[in-house]
């Protein structure tokens, strides 16, 4: 029961992870005359292509949200700090110098 030490080489790393997804590690394409398996491997990138593109809309959503709620958030402390000010100076002196009542 010995077990093979993990490699510290990050394209090895790469290449075992794309190859357990069934990819070939781009750049490292073995040129193919087959037209099934040329046609496979464009299947295969084109629904990773679109899983990819629904990934960035859904990512593109969120952060738009959370800016929507940031802003909100933003809008409502500078309400409630102009509504405390206004409230906690009611004794600004008037034109004689005397505290408004």
């Amino acid at each position: 029961m010995s077990a093979t030490p993990p490699s510290n080489d990050p394209l090895e790393f790469m290449k075992g992870f794309w190859s357990n997804m069934g990819f070939p590690l781009p750049g490292m394409i073995t040129p193919t005359v087959d037209t099934e398996e040329l046609g496979r491997r464009i299947t295969d990138l084109k629904a990773v292509e679109g899983w990819l593109k629904t990934n960035l809309s859904m990512l593109q959503l969120t952060i738009q949200g959370l800016e929507m709620q940031q802003t909100t958030l933003a809008a409502l402390q500078d309400m409630v700090q102009s509504a405390t000010q206004a409230r906690g100076n009611p004794s600004q002196p008037n034109e004689a110098g005397q505290p408004k009542r």
